[in-house]
């Protein structure tokens, strides 16, 4: 019993798909509809079920649901799209956290950036870009990796980090994997 409050861990999750899927906040114009096509109306992942083809139906549902979503967010309106609502919602929960909990780093809170799967890559861009300082008052005290890409983007953006690098952004990286997970990648060769 040394009188301090015991340590807890709370989850404040943040959900991006909606950018590229349809549904609440998607918007955003499409090419389509300055060619004057019909199929502007719908969301990207509606216009790309009607170009898909029957033949290989759980393949092509795995590369609709799964691949679908690296192919968004490589171009420049859909990742900017996604980068906006990952902040906007970060920056909101931030705010309802500080506003809840207003002497949280006064009693020594941290905050851990934690990111899954493509997620990890869109917060490492994130961090790069010095964009999520003001939603953290700061910086994360670690960002966290799971089951991440990011060690195969970031070979084929020409970029290589060694065991040491840190980013600026966030003192501590850990990138944890399962070496049967399919979409994890090392980040240090």
């Amino acid at each position: 019993a040394t009188g301090e409050a015991p340590v807890r861990v709370e989850f404040l999750g943040v959900e991006w798909s909606h950018v590229i899927r349809g549904g609440e906040g998607a918007g955003g114009a499409s090419p389509l509809r300055a060619a004057g096509g019909h199929l502007s109306r719908l969301s990207p992942t509606s216009r790309l079920a009607r170009v898909t083809l029957g033949s290989v139906p759980t393949l092509r549902e795995f590369a609709n649901e799964v691949i679908l979503d690296v192919l968004f967010y490589e171009q420049d309106t859909h990742r900017n799209r996604i980068q906006q609502a990952v902040v906007g919602r970060i920056s909101e929960l931030m705010s309802a956290w500080h506003t809840h909990n207003p002497t949280f780093e006064d009693e020594g809170g941290k905050v851990v950036l934690l990111a899954h799967s493509l997620g990890a890559l869109i917060c490492f861009d994130l961090l790069a870009a010095h964009r999520l300082a003001e939603p953290f008052r700061g910086r994360p005290c670690a960002f966290v990796t799971m089951g991440s890409p990011l060690g195969c983007f970031l070979s084929l953006r020409g970029l290589r980090l060694g065991r040491s690098f840190t980013l600026e952004q966030s003192p501590r990286f850990y990138n944890i994997f399962h070496p049967n997970d399919p979409v994890a990648y090392r980040i240090e060769p």
